[in-house]
């Protein structure tokens, strides 16, 4: 199992993660991460396109939202501009066997579920079984 979350046991996880500084491009913005364009779009604050992990949470929250977060749909798209920009990550995703990838959080040892946010893991296998069957299709 990979838990994509910061603190993982697993250096595929934590990259997968949203608060992973991994930059990349959508449209003609640059963002540090994946929890940065997710303030960013919920409060269209430019500034928090140059952080990432707790410190791009931490400030994307002060600010007002002025739209709910990105739909599925977004981030997936969000998930391959991180891929295009950081191929070395793209790689690992692709050798990274059949393992499941699950999301959840660890508190002083003790697993907390953290189902809410499973969408990523998700999206995650999503993109890789895509991504294989383009190798299969190119090969």
């Amino acid at each position: 199992m990979i838990n994509v979350y910061s603190q993982s046991d697993h250096p595929l996880g934590r990259i997968l993660s949203n608060f992973a500084r991994t930059p990349f491009v959508i449209g003609s913005k640059r963002f540090e991460s994946v929890e940065a364009f997710w303030y960013w779009y919920m409060t269209d604050a430019d500034s928090l396109r140059f952080l990432y992990g707790a410190n791009a949470k931490r400030a994307g929250k002060m600010l007002t939202k002025v739209r709910e977060h990105p739909s599925r749909e977004l981030l997936k798209m969000v998930y391959y501009a991180k891929l295009q920009y950081n191929p070395n990550i793209k790689t690992l995703l692709l050798n990274s066997g059949d393992e499941e990838f699950e999301h959840y959080y660890m508190n002083g040892g003790v697993r907390v579920n953290a189902d809410r946010w499973l969408w990523t893991a998700e999206l995650w296998a999503e993109i890789r079984e895509e991504l294989r069957n383009e190798t299969k299709c190119s090969s």
